[in-house]
C-alpha cells in the first residue's frame, strides 16, 4: 500500500506508515499482511506561507470588525504544534484564534 503525502498522528494512515501491525478498520481490530509505504512531497494543500497570504486578504485595506473580515479563525488543519506554531502569526494578521479540541462544538453567530 503507497501512501502519497502526510498522513496525521493518530490517523489509520498515520499508524500504517509508522509501522502499526494491527489496523482498527470499521471498528475491528484486522491484522496488516501489506506492505506499507510512503512518499513524500506531493501534498495539495496549501503550505504556512499560503495559508497566511489567503487570510491576509480577508484583512488587506480593512480592520477587524469590517464588514467581510472573520471574526475567529479555527484553526483545524495540521497537528497540534503545527496548529501551535500558526496560531500567534494568525493572531498577528488581526484575527481571532481558536484551536477547537476534539469533539468540540462551536456555535457560530
Amino acid at each position: 500500500m503507497l501512501f502519497v503525502g502526510y498522513q496525521g498522528e493518530g490517523t489509520l494512515g498515520g499508524h500504517l506508515v509508522r509501522g502499526s501491525e494491527v489496523a482498527r478498520i470499521a471498528g475491528k481490530q484486522v491484522k496488516v499482511r501489506a506492505t506499507i509505504r510512503s512518499l513524500g512531497g506531493f501534498s495539495a494543500h496549501a503550505d504556512e506561507p499560503e495559508l497566511l497570504a489567503w487570510l491576509g486578504n480577508f484583512i488587506r485595506g480593512r480592520r477587524a470588525g469590517d464588514r467581510g473580515v472573520p471574526k475567529t479563525v479555527f484553526l483545524v488543519h495540521g497537528d497540534p504544534p503545527a496548529q501551535e506554531a500558526l496560531s500567534p502569526k494568525v493572531t498577528s494578521l488581526g484575527f481571532g484564534v481558536v484551536v477547537p479540541a476534539w469533539h468540540q462544538t462551536v456555535s457560530l453567530d
